[in-house]
């Protein structure tokens, strides 16, 4: 539970949902605190920290469905994506009878080891679950392959819209705060892992300092990459235009500081951080890979992440949209009617919940 995609997607349900009539508990692995633990444990939830998977997902296993036995959960509601029938498999020995399988992802990991326990897992999934959730179309199509369509059911990536709603006094004191009051930020929110293609934003960052001097890039997260993107830095000489913020629990302040965001991942099932950045009114420049229903708003441009023209391509949309002087407006009314946001979805799935366990009761 640090501040990654998928978590924050769970934080902000947590928030909102009634929990005077759902409540999460959290099943961790590790023993290290998390960045929303204290919260967890502020909003009534429990947290059950388990071996790590690198200890042996046996032990993982057996500590998954103890808990859940000695407990007597009926919901059980997994978020390991490829990896989700393992976790629903011990749900099932430990007696829950509604299993939850959550795609958040689209893509199989680079490793052919991986690769293949994935490919195991994502066929056992309907042996073990017997709910099926999705993000998006396309994370559906990546982990439920041989699942009826009629099965699935799409919970959207809510955000707090009154949260991420554009404010020029906010955007000024972030930008007075780190001496950015005249700089064009580039922005980017995401863990400092493969997926998230930083090394890809450091190419486009180094080619278009020669064409813009006075742009800086802003990188809000950490991660296992963290050095290597530092020594790559380095080797481009930008120490001065690219600021590590590490990780950031007021990404919504840094959404106003922002001119443009970047998000050139190599794969995602529906990015919250592309949600968020529309609501405030941001343009903002995705990779191709990404699904095109993350496009809730017309200020979205897809780009290509291969190729020899892939990075000129990308400094050339910023820096037409930079001469643009485009126009920044809340959003938050055209996200809301997208069905992105919180108060609303939150209500929905919270009566979900209630709709399937009140099914299993009767059945």
């Amino acid at each position: 539970m640090h501040r990654g995609g998928i978590e924050t997607m769970l934080m902000n349900y947590y928030r909102r949902i009634d929990r005077n009539q759902v409540q999460f508990d959290f099943i961790e692995h590790g023993f290290e605190e998390n960045d929303y633990d204290a919260e967890i444990r502020r909003l009534g939830g429990k947290i059950y920290n388990i071996p790590p998977k690198y200890e042996g997902v046996k032990k993982s296993l057996n500590a998954i469905s103890e808990i859940v036995s000695k407990n007597k959960y009926q919901i059980v509601h997994v978020h390991m994506d490829a990896m989700n029938s393992f976790a629903l498999y011990a749900a099932k020995k430990g007696g829950a009878s509604i299993r939850i399988s959550h795609a958040h992802s689209t893509s199989m990991p680079p490793s052919r080891v991986k690769g293949l326990i994935y490919w195991l897992s994502i066929k056992a999934l309907p042996r073990y679950a017997n709910q099926y959730f999705t993000c998006s179309q396309v994370s559906a199509d990546y982990l439920y392959r041989n699942i009826d369509k009629s099965k699935i059911q799409y919970i959207h990536n809510a955000i707090d819209t009154e949260k991420f709603n554009y404010q020029e006094d906010i955007r000024n004191q972030i930008r007075e705060k780190h001496d950015l009051k005249d700089n064009f930020i580039l922005g980017h929110v995401g863990n400092f892992q493969y997926p998230k293609n930083h090394m890809f934003l450091l190419e486009i960052m180094k080619e278009y300092h020669q064409i813009n001097p006075n742009a800086k890039l802003l990188l809000c997260g950490d991660g296992e990459l963290r050095e290597s993107i530092e020594k790559r830095i380095k080797e481009y000489h930008l120490e001065e235009n690219v600021i590590l913020l590490g990780v950031c629990d007021n990404v919504s302040e840094y959404m106003q500081a922002f001119d443009i965001l970047l998000h050139p991942s190599f794969y995602e099932g529906f990015p919250v951080v592309t949600v968020e950045a529309q609501c405030s009114g941001l343009p903002l420049l995705l990779s191709d890979t990404l699904t095109k229903e993350v496009a809730l708003t017309d200020h979205v441009e897809f780009l290509a992440i291969d190729g020899d023209q892939a990075v000129k391509q990308w400094t050339d949309a910023i820096e037409r949209i930079r001469c643009h002087a485009f126009e920044r407006k809340n959003q938050s009314e055209i996200i809301a009617k997208k069905g992105y946001d919180i108060r609303i979805e939150a209500e929905k799935l919270q009566h979900l919940y209630e709709q399937l366990a009140k099914e299993e009761l009767n059945e």
